[in-house]
């Protein structure tokens, strides 16, 4: 397992360095480097464990991993990373001189206030709707989709309002903010709650502690900065860690397991030799334009997701099981599954997209705080291998939130102030 370790360290070593690097440019991508080095930590202790073996949930049947797959998924894992890095790194040294270094706003100005206004109508509106949707259900009605409708558009719509109050330095009304997402991740036992109200705030913080830094030259001064954000994503863990609890009291790491998961994915495709092709992408791209799809009633692709043809791979569900199972298991085995080795080259074109949609968003402060939830969802979904989930919030909540971005300009500029 000697170069499997080799491979896991040097990809550990890549993705850490870029994501402190990134920390101190104060970049938004910041967020898929520190997912990359917690995953390939995790992957670096599972090649120092070694073989294992899993038990096939509707097979009965054990499969062993090798060494040889092992290897081969950290070395995959690696270029993947560096791809990605080299993708992003010159897409940004073209773009990121045209963004604006503003971690903050007013506290007073018209169209905020009516902005604000209307977002938090629709926490207050949107919470008591989901909440009379989904009382009595959980985790596995909220993944087969009961319960999800106008509700939860409104209800995550609202998680701007959080992001703008953070841009305000108004951190109580921030903290507030976030009380009704963080119930509905507990009550339903799902994390992706978190993404739209409470890590969004958290990077703003921590963005801004940085931001007014920056011309500290003090190693006392740079090495408590790197502290406090170390600090505050470990915290973030902990809440994660908390809201994963289960009844029957297993807790630990989220997503600790899923490099496990990656290696049974290639293992199984390296087996099968069948690929999900274009799937992955294809829903991701159907999601951000959904609403024109239902508009001029073009069909849909009836194809299964890569995660669902993954929970046959690893657990050997039935195609056609009546119950959905999904399993999303990092953006290498997606890549892997859909493409085997000519998905390294998708690590080119996700620096590419991640590139340009920070420079998107970091245009201005207002833009920065509107959307930034919907950035950090899309950052955590790819990371964890759920591609065409990445933009389910662009699906109908990004154009309502869009929509409402025009009308308090409007009204704020008819009351008297123009942003």
């Amino acid at each position: 397992m000697t170069t499997a370790i080799f491979l896991a360290i040097l990809n550990l070593a890549l993705c850490t360095g870029r994501f402190l690097k990134t920390l101190f440019e104060r970049r938004l991508i910041t967020a898929a480097w520190f997912l990359l080095s917690y995953f390939g930590l995790f992957m670096l202790l599972l090649t120092i464990e070694g073989p294992f073996r899993f038990l096939q949930g509707f097979t009965a049947q054990y499969v062993y991993i090798k060494e040889p797959t092992i290897t081969f998924a950290s070395g995959y894992m690696l270029i993947c990373n560096l791809l990605f890095f080299v993708s992003e790194y010159l897409a940004w040294r073209l773009l990121g001189r045209k963004v604006v270094e503003q971690w903050e706003l007013p506290r007073r100005d018209t169209t905020l206030s009516v902005l604000k206004g209307i977002l938090a109508c629709f926490l207050v509106g949107g919470t008591f709707f989901y909440w009379t949707k989904m009382k009595g259900l959980g985790y596995t009605q909220y993944v087969e989709l009961m319960g999800t409708n106008w509700p939860i558009v409104f209800f995550w719509a609202s998680g701007p309002l959080i992001s703008i109050c953070a841009l305000q330095r108004r951190y109580f009304f921030a903290a507030i903010g976030t009380i009704p997402f963080l119930f509905f991740a507990y009550k339903l036992q799902v994390r992706s709650f978190a993404l739209l109200s409470l890590i969004p705030a958290v990077i703003i913080f921590v963005m801004q502690v940085l931001y007014r830094s920056a011309l500290l030259t003090s190693k006392r001064k740079a090495f408590r900065i790197v502290a406090g954000g170390l600090l505050a994503m470990a915290l973030l863990a902990v809440v994660s860690g908390f809201l994963t609890y289960t009844k029957s009291g297993k807790g630990g790491f989220p997503d600790a397991g899923l490099p496990y998961g990656m290696n049974m994915a290639i293992e199984g495709t390296q087996k099968t030799r069948v690929y999900t092709g274009w799937v992955s992408m294809r829903k991701y791209g159907e999601n951000i334009v959904m609403p024109f799809y239902k508009l001029f009633n073009i069909e849909l692709s009836r194809d299964i997701d890569t995660p669902t043809h993954i929970a046959h791979l690893i657990d050997g569900v039935p195609k056609l099981w009546p119950r959905y199972f999904h399993y999303p298991v990092l953006w290498y085995a997606d890549a892997f599954v859909s493409f085997g080795n000519a998905g390294l080259l998708l690590g080119l074109l996700w620096g590419l997209i991640f590139s340009f949609f920070e420079y998107l968003i970091r245009r201005s402060a207002l833009v920065l705080g509107l959307f930034l939830p919907f950035y950090v969802w899309h950052t955590y979904m790819f990371c964890r291998g759920a591609t065409a989930i990445a933009t389910v919030p662009f699906a109908y909540t990004f154009y309502v939130v869009l929509m409402v971005w025009c009308m308090a300009t409007i009204l704020g500029t008819l009351l008297g102030k123009k942003l």
